[in-house]
Order: C-alpha cells, then sequence, then structure tokens
C-alpha cells in the first residue's frame, strides 16, 4: 500500500476554491439508485456554490479562496496578480459583448478600462484583434505578461 503524500501549505499562501457536492436519495451510496417503495430511479442532486449573479460553476475567474494562517487573526491578503487577473477578465467580458453586437467597434478606447490599485504598478493592457480572434494582454507586477484570448484561456508569459 503507498503511502498518500499531502501538500503542505505555508502560512499566506492561496488557493482559489470551488464548493460543490452531490447528494444521493438513498441508504446506500450509489450514483443511482432505485427507491424500494416507488421502484422509480433516484438520481443524485448536484449542488453548487456560485457567487451571486453567476449561475455557471464554470467560472474559475470568481471562485472563493482560501488562505492558509498559523494564527487565525491573520488578515486575508489579496495577491496582487490576482487583481490583475480579474481586470483582464472584466476586459474579456467586454470584448466578448462587443463582438456580439455587430454595431460596436472593438477597440480599447471605447472599453471601460477597470481600475488596478497595487502599489507602484500601472495597468495598462492591451487589445489585439483580428479576424481569427483577439488578446488582452498586461504586465503583472513581476514582470511577466498576462494573456487571456478569445477562448477565456488566461495564461502568464
Amino acid at each position: 500500500m503507498k503511502r498518500k503524500e499531502f501538500i503542505k501549505y505555508i502560512a499566506g499562501t492561496s488557493i482559489g476554491l470551488s464548493l460543490s457536492g452531490t447528494q444521493l436519495s438513498c441508504t446506500k451510496p450509489a450514483p443511482i439508485s432505485v427507491e424500494p417503495l416507488s421502484k422509480k430511479i433516484a438520481l443524485p442532486k448536484y449542488w453548487v456554490w456560485s457567487p451571486i449573479g453567476y449561475v455557471n460553476m464554470h467560472k474559475p475567474e470568481v471562485w472563493g479562496y482560501v488562505q492558509f494562517a498559523n494564527d487565525p487573526s491573520q488578515i486575508f491578503k489579496e495577491e496582487s496578480e490576482e487583481k490583475i487577473k480579474w481586470a483582464l477578465w472584466q476586459m474579456y467580458y467586454q470584448v466578448k459583448e462587443c463582438y456580439s453586437d455587430l454595431g460596436k467597434d472593438c477597440r480599447l478606447p471605447s472599453l471601460a478600462i477597470p481600475n488596478v490599485k497595487i502599489e507602484n504598478y500601472n495597468f495598462s493592457p492591451q487589445l489585439n484583434a483580428n479576424e481569427f480572434g483577439f488578446t488582452i494582454s498586461a504586465d503583472s507586477v513581476d514582470g511577466s505578461l498576462l494573456v487571456i484570448d478569445e477562448r477565456a484561456q488566461l495564461k502568464k508569459q
């Protein structure tokens, strides 16, 4: 039997988190069961915590965060890069809406650029669009480039 390895999280680190669960309508856990009285198939019921305003759980950009701490009174520290990613997501949704409305011009001056408050950082996004799609990019605080494309793929380069 192999010993399971557990990841040790260091105080101050955080991970994205989405909560979901499955509720079974039977006494014995099984993916599908037959209720004895009605002989009807009882399918499992799935529930997902979703932020208000979104019904889709497949939006990791709106998941919550868990931050690990040694002291329960430690204040949550928001990571600077996450603020930049959220601003890129906001711009992504604007550009998608703009593309769906054929009459709109999808250039940077016509978009509402989010205010990113990070000390000694200036959020200056770039929108590159052509007939094949678009990318929105911005420098990260560590000098790398964060890029989101028309397929909602956000990557660090």
